[in-house]
């Protein structure tokens, strides 16, 4: 679920910075690369303004998960509610009492099910966003540990 536009924008910014250093004048019998002060900074500014987006995306999907746990437990809530304000209703009879409360039981069993199914299903959600995002920066910061290294080289 990572946005497609982020990840083509840090893309063409490191294939820019890549072209920066292989297009740069070479400095005689040193190794070394003559880069534009002012072209550099600029894409590592830019670099630098792209990374931001997808971290906000990262925070909006732990609210998000956050929003669904809450949405889960209240609807966990009313499944009880309900359930209690049935074998209320029911309480008539002993037979028609025993039969409501062994439907309680279950429908609160259930609900209790849902509400887990819910919160496991969230936080697994939200751990695949995390680790693929935190796969992608390291991916991300390895590249521009790399051609830092390569700048210094």
């Amino acid at each position: 679920m990572v946005n497609e536009s982020y990840v083509s924008e840090v893309a063409t910014l490191i294939e820019r910075l890549q072209a920066t250093v292989k297009d740069a004048r070479r400095v005689p019998w040193t190794g070394r690369v003559l880069v534009d002060e002012h072209e550099l900074s600029t894409l590592l500014s830019q670099l630098r303004h792209a990374l931001p987006e997808e971290v906000r995306h990262a925070h909006f999907v732990l609210s998000e998960r956050q929003r669904i746990l809450g949405e889960a437990k209240d609807e966990a809530e009313q499944i009880k509610a309900g359930a209690l304000q049935e074998r209320e209703h029911l309480a008539d009879t002993s037979a028609v009492t025993e039969a409501s409360r062994q439907k309680a039981v279950e429908i609160v069993q259930q609900a209790q099910d849902l509400a887990k199914e819910i919160h496991q299903g969230s936080r697994q959600y939200a751990d695949d966003v995390l680790s693929s995002l935190e796969h992608q920066l390291t991916e991300l910061l390895a590249s521009v540990k790399k051609d830092r290294g390569e700048l210094h080289a």
